[in-house]
């Protein structure tokens, strides 16, 4: 999956800046990374499967 988002800069830019899935004005053109103002969307992130596979809950969690 990692491998997906990394060679997709639009599966990417989705993923971390809602692009192409929102209009104007709601995809993030800049995040707080520091206690700074940046236009680096993308961040170090994990790749998890939830908590919720014993519910049923089948989810995909990106977390920074």
């Amino acid at each position: 999956m990692r491998k997906a988002i990394e060679n997709n800069p639009s599966i990417k830019a989705a993923i971390f800046a809602g692009k192409g899935l929102y209009e104007e004005p709601y995809p993030a053109s800049f995040i707080v990374k520091h206690g700074e103002l940046t236009n680096e969307i993308v961040t170090e992130y994990s790749i998890t499967r939830g908590s919720g596979l014993s519910k049923g809950n089948y989810t995909i969690i990106f977390k920074p």
